[in-house]
């Protein structure tokens, strides 16, 4: 469900913008940041493609792989989930970027900014793998102390 939510976030309109009480553009994130690179602010706009794209849908992928994977090898599903959990720091940094985007441009004269539904998609979707990935840590970290606890001892050579 997370997985969901950050695509659709993605891909619907995330940012309404209207100048001179007139004209209005709507922006996705993808969308926004793929003007970015069109404008020529590349730096920027890998910055966000990487916080906004890649890491978020990196995370959620991950953590999917160890649902199919957990039962069998639950210490490197452990191990995944830290990296995962590492990932989880840098997933609303785009979220923040719009924030400071509504901002700017609500300072400006005869501009407006308005949050539209993307943004609250996106973070819900964010905050929803960020919840699941605790819930897989803990799991995680049961099957590796049950799979401790079951392993016999290899027996001792008799003297």
């Amino acid at each position: 469900m997370a997985l969901i939510l950050i695509v659709v976030g993605l891909t619907a309109p995330a940012l309404k913008i209207t100048s001179m009480y007139v004209f209005t553009r709507e922006y996705s994130i993808l969308g926004g940041i793929l003007s970015l690179f069109e404008d020529g602010q590349t730096l920027l706009g890998v910055i966000l493609l990487l916080f906004s794209v890649v890491f978020p849908l990196a995370k959620n992928l991950l953590a999917l792989f160890c649902v199919l994977i957990l039962e069998r090898r639950p210490r490197q599903v452990r191990r995944i989930v830290s990296v995962i959990g590492q990932l989880s720091k840098w997933s609303m940094v785009d979220v923040f970027a719009i924030a400071l985007v509504v901002l700017v441009m609500n300072g400006q004269l005869l501009s407006s900014a308005n949050i539209d539904a993307g943004v609250g998609m996106f973070a819900a979707g964010v905050l929803l793998s960020t919840l699941a990935t605790f819930g897989l840590e803990r799991i995680s970290h049961k099957l590796s102390r049950s799979e401790i606890l079951t392993v016999k001892p290899t027996s001792l050579p008799d003297r």
